[in-house]
């Protein structure tokens, strides 16, 4: 099975790249609520927002997709 990627931009739009998802930590519903990003060699913890279907790291200036 393929590791699954997520595409990584900030709030004002510049492109991090993408980036490999190490953790999924799943909801009561089933959906993926918590993923854990290899960012610059350490693990980046990136929240569900459900407004936007995206993720979003802790301080609020990362937004991340998915990627299949």
């Amino acid at each position: 099975m393929e590791q699954h990627k997520i595409k990584i931009t900030d709030i004002y739009g510049q492109d991090f790249g993408e980036k490999y998802i190490t953790k999924i930590s799943w909801d009561i519903l089933g959906f993926p609520s918590l993923i854990e990003v290899d960012f610059a060699c350490k693990n980046m913890a990136m929240y569900y927002q459900h407004d936007t279907d995206s993720y979003i790291n802790e301080h609020g200036n990362l937004i991340g997709k998915i990627i299949k």
